[in-house]
């Protein structure tokens, strides 16, 4: 008997090494198809369902009102919207609820017309109503659009001046003394998660405005203002 020794052409040496790595990478995606199902088909851990809180809403009297989800219980935050000025009454009205949060507290606007003028206040209660903090009032600026922080303890507010220009404000939901934070136009922001600094957004486009820009706001008084090097669109 002759036994005869072969050696293997080096391409067939190539395509064997192939062939093993494919078959490989088949074996570990057929384990892992079966496996997704096993892992799939497991039932889900149960979730409990968010407790929804109350919906703020302005009523056809211009008074705040607040309601469950289904609607069927409304309870009045605000009674004294719409009084009569020919009996010497100032007229008032509502605008702009906007909730905490936290859901604890509610914000919004109050117009009076009086003989000296046009008065606004920012105000803020609790869900039920109560304990009402006068956080702003002025008879030349306008608030508009109301932004609590995260931690529901400051609400920045953006108005209109008698001049027609918006201007942006902070105050503390406790109550105390508003702070001026920039102004410009059009003028957006956002907070930041950890309540210390609001980013601005003034000017719109700076193709348009070279003015226009973007800015962070410090309110802790570490960083007032740091301007970032960028050309905000619109």
């Amino acid at each position: 008997m002759i036994s005869r020794l072969v050696q293997d052409k080096p391409e067939d040496v190539k395509n064997r090494q192939i062939f093993i790595v494919a078959l490989t990478f088949l074996v570990i995606s057929l384990a892992c198809s079966s496996a997704i199902p096993l892992f799939s088909s497991k039932a889900p851990a149960p979730t409990h369902e968010a407790s929804l809180g109350l919906i703020a809403y302005v009523g056809n009297d211009g008074n705040i009102y607040t309601t469950n989800r289904d609607g069927k219980q409304s309870s009045a935050i605000t009674l004294d919207a719409n009084l009569n000025p020919a009996a010497g009454q100032s007229k008032r009205i509502y605008q702009y609820p906007t909730w905490s949060p936290d859901g604890q507290r509610l914000a919004f606007v109050r117009f009076i017309l009086n003989e000296s003028g046009p008065e606004a206040s920012l105000i803020s209660v609790l869900s039920n109503g109560k304990n009402p903090v006068n956080n702003f009032t002025s008879q030349s600026f306008q608030p508009f659009y109301l932004s609590w922080s995260p931690n529901s303890k400051n609400i920045a507010f953006l108005g209109n001046n008698t001049s027609g220009g918006l201007a942006q404000y902070l105050v503390a939901a406790s109550g105390g003394d508003s702070k001026f934070i920039g102004s410009g136009q059009p003028y957006y922001w956002d907070w930041s998660p950890d309540n210390h600094a609001l980013i601005v957004h003034i000017g719109g486009a700076s193709s348009a405005n070279p003015d226009a820009r973007l800015a962070f706001i410090g309110l802790d008084g570490s960083n007032p203002k740091q301007e970032l090097n960028v050309k905000p669109g619109s």
